[in-house]
């Protein structure tokens, strides 16, 4: 599985949505207002480029090596207080792990990077809510890392 995957799985968990029917790893979906679910509420999960500085991508934290995965969430819904307290409980979800197993993976923590902001509001009505995370997930193997040591 992705960190994504991971991810979605545990807001899932935590009764935000269901995966692949209101939380997405990728994009949000488009809205189709005719549709009987326009998909106006809705949670997705992107990969977000690059690292703050200081963070090189990989870590050790208490004698374990992790790999760093930056990330955006999305929340979008037609109303702005529930795009918002979306967001909110994504980023209380996230910011409780804490050194857990979450399908079966080690992660040391999630460092959300600030509170969920407006990002945007569309021509349709749509509000999309925002923030930004760095997983720190066990790393696949760690020998893939004895360069560093």
């Amino acid at each position: 599985m992705s960190a994504r995957t991971e991810l979605l799985a545990l807001l899932a968990a935590n009764g935000l949505g269901t995966v692949n029917t209101d939380l997405f790893a990728g994009y949000l979906p488009p809205i189709n207002p005719k549709a009987t679910n326009p998909l106006f509420e809705c949670i997705a999960l992107i990969p977000s480029p690059g690292f703050p500085d200081g963070i090189d991508g990989s870590a050790a934290f208490g004698g374990q090596f992790y790999d760093l995965h930056t990330l955006q969430l999305f929340s979008r819904s037609d109303a702005a207080d529930r795009a918002e307290g979306r967001a909110l409980a994504a980023f209380k979800v996230f910011g409780d792990v804490s050194n857990e197993l979450l399908s079966g993976v080690q992660y040391a923590k999630i460092e959300r990077r600030q509170p969920p902001y407006l990002l945007e509001r569309d021509t349709l009505g749509a509000v999309t809510f925002a923030f930004n995370v760095i997983a720190w997930r066990a790393a696949v193997q760690a020998s893939d890392y004895s360069v560093f040591l």
